[in-house]
């Protein structure tokens, strides 16, 4: 009778060690201390050359896990000046991955806003956040949900040169292994709508990118940016429709790293000047 009063006592002290464990794993997920931790912890391991920063980070009772506030600056920064804002996000676990390690399958970026800067020795800002790449470990699939990118060239003296997009929803997925698939739209200020496609190879660090925009509007541009281009044209007016394709292709190894080609086609538009007799009506262009 010894060993089965031992043998009871076992089970009991198993199934109460094991309660304990469930209870110590589901405090360490759930509360949001640790799990703001955690992400600022896997943040760090992506980004080592930021320094990142969230307000809070807790789980979804639907799956997933819900940031608030996202920040990067660069360490080297002195200025601390915010490269990434994203007011909220949804981070998905990879659930086959062990207990206890937080392995991002996925990531959806809500209102992003990104600055990229070119500065005036050719670098850009974001240079050297990121640690070395593991071609060998799939990426997680980004999401991005009405974001804003901020592009800001540095490169030459005088003013600075600044682009911003808005309305960006932009998706990139790892699949095949070597391979990130972008594709997305944006709208700018001076081409509307703006349609991206392209890949990103993760060994050779290639880029190729098609980009696409159609009905243009022209008003306002001979005005505005040729007469910087050609001070002669001071006073031409242009309207009328325009759409854009270009490509564009990046490889680092190369001599001439950034190779690209464009056509700009305009149908039915009317240009004015004041050294021109009459206005110029119904002009097709293809450059």
């Amino acid at each position: 009778m010894v060993w089965r009063k031992w043998f009871v006592r076992g089970v009991v002290f198993t199934i109460v060690g094991l309660c304990a464990a469930i209870a110590v794993l589901y405090q360490r997920f759930t509360n949001p201390a640790a799990v703001r931790q955690q992400v600022l912890a896997k943040l760090q391991t992506h980004f080592p050359g930021a320094t990142a920063s969230i307000d809070s980070a807790r789980l979804r009772i639907l799956g997933g896990i819900s940031v608030s506030e996202l920040r990067l600056v660069r360490n080297d920064d002195p200025d601390k000046t915010e490269i990434l804002h994203v007011p909220s996000a949804v981070i998905y676990h990879d659930k086959q991955k062990m207990p206890g390690e937080l392995c991002v399958r996925k990531m959806e970026l809500l209102r992003p806003r990104l600055r990229a800067e070119r500065r005036a020795d050719g670098t850009w800002n974001l240079q050297g956040l990121t640690g070395a790449l593991q071609p060998n470990l799939p990426l997680p699939t980004i999401t991005i949900v009405e974001g804003t990118i901020v592009l800001e060239d540095r490169s030459t003296e005088g003013d600075v040169r600044s682009l911003e997009l808005t309305k960006v929803e932009l998706t990139l997925v790892n699949d095949p292994m070597a391979t990130v698939a972008i594709e997305g739209s944006a709208f700018s200020d001076v081409a509307g709508q703006v349609r991206l496609r392209g890949q990103w190879q993760r060994q050779s660090h290639v880029v190729e990118l098609t980009i696409t925009a159609q009905q243009i509007a022209l008003a306002g541009i001979g005005a505005g940016r040729l007469e910087k281009l050609c001070p002669n044209l001071a006073g031409l007016q242009v309207a009328g429709r325009a759409d854009l394709q270009a490509a564009l292709k990046y490889r680092p190894d190369e001599s001439e790293p950034l190779v690209y080609s464009a056509q700009f086609t305009v149908t039915g538009a009317t240009l004015t000047h004041p050294k021109l007799p009459l206005p110029l009506e119904d002009v097709h262009l293809t450059a």
